[in-house]
């Protein structure tokens, strides 16, 4: 069972910045569908996000350890700051809940991007 503070309201679409041309340097903001946490994920509201070269790798296909290369429409970015929204099922092991103040950051060593972290302090 997901759970949801009825403090926030969770849109259907957001906007987004997408590779709307991979391989060639051109990105869009597109309206997208709003994402439901699965098992063990949240749903964040970012405040802040970061573009680093990794994106831009990502985004011209140049970046050969990855097993496909990048799908017109993806969603760029893996670093961000904002507050839960939603928690999947099972989320609320983690010691998270929705409300809390939360980073986002990559790690190249994780081998799922599902992992969730302990909330920052000051949250």
């Amino acid at each position: 069972m997901s759970t949801t503070d009825a403090t926030f309201t969770i849109p259907k679409t957001h906007k987004a910045c997408v590779y709307d041309q991979p391989g060639t340097c051109s990105i869009a903001i597109r309206e997208v569908t709003t994402p439901e946490p699965g098992p063990n994920e949240v749903l964040i509201k970012l405040t802040h996000t970061g573009v680093c070269h990794s994106d831009y790798a990502i985004m011209m296909n140049t970046w050969k350890q990855l097993p496909a290369p990048t799908k017109p429409g993806q969603v760029g970015g893996h670093e961000g700051l904002g507050r839960i929204v939603k928690l999947g099922e099972g989320s609320e092991k983690t010691g998270v809940k929705v409300g809390d103040r939360v980073g986002v950051k990559w790690v190249a060593s994780a081998r799922s991007a599902n992992a969730a972290q302990a909330p920052a302090n000051g949250s």
